[in-house]
């Protein structure tokens, strides 16, 4: 895919790439959830998880490498649950990391109580390059309906979203139009997440879930621009 989207004075350019996905699940209680497959990383790319848990309020997340401990940076902006059946007991974030090493990695969700439920997905997304990634902005919601969204927020230029949706009972997702589930998240669980590469303009984090008797949900979309690692008056000589 290729787009003009990121200054008026470069060439057309290629837009980000996802680069790998993996995914973790527990209901047991504990504090340490590991994800069940490595996640494929190169330096440089943007690695993004989104965590859930179920228990009372007052857990904190954090988020490392295993043998590696990078600094994982919040993004969302709604962590406890107020809805319905979830009120102060379904919990939810996203952070994101700018790898700085290449490798095969294993995520995994640190809380500061044991929980039960716990549920993390996480992606890793490669720039264009001579870029890099920065938050460029949020948006979260919660409720109760077959409808999950975390509502608009406008990207500045082009980069890469997550939504992050974490369930107070176990639904089978469809991913919002424009939007993508990777297929190793799909299933009837608690967890569900979708991704987008975009261009500048509004973006609406959006899905449909399968009827269930308990439909409590958050929803947290986090969304990443590409920026020039290398001054534009270059890249513009570069490319030219």
């Amino acid at each position: 895919m290729r787009s003009p989207g990121h200054a008026s004075t470069c060439n057309w350019i290629d837009m980000a790439t996802l680069h790998d996905s993996s995914l973790g699940d527990a209901d047991a209680s504990g504090t340490t959830l590991s994800a069940a497959d490595t996640l494929a990383v190169t330096a440089g790319d943007i690695v993004i998880v989104g965590g859930s848990c179920e228990g009372a309020n007052g857990v904190t997340f954090s988020f490392d490498t295993g043998a590696s401990t990078p600094t994982f940076t919040e993004g969302n902006v709604l962590r406890d649950c107020t809805t319905g059946s979830g009120a102060g007991d379904l919990h939810g974030t996203t952070h994101y990391w700018i790898a700085d090493t290449t490798g095969n990695l294993t995520v995994r969700m640190l809380l500061s109580a044991a929980r039960t439920f716990r549920h993390l997905r996480a992606y890793s997304f490669t720039p264009t390059a001579s870029y890099t990634f920065e938050l460029d902005a949020v948006a979260a919601a919660e409720g109760d309906s077959l409808s999950p969204s975390a509502g608009s927020a406008s990207a500045s230029t082009i980069g890469a979203t997550i939504v992050y949706f974490p369930f107070y009972a176990s639904h089978t997702f469809t991913a919002g139009s424009g939007w993508t589930e990777p297929a190793e998240f799909s299933g009837s669980v608690a967890a569900h997440s979708e991704y987008k590469l975009h261009s500048a303009g509004s973006q609406t984090g959006d899905a449909t879930i399968g009827s269930g008797s308990n439909q409590v949900w958050m929803a947290q979309m986090a969304i990443f621009k590409e920026v020039a690692t290398t001054p534009q008056n270059v890249l513009s000589w570069i490319r030219a």
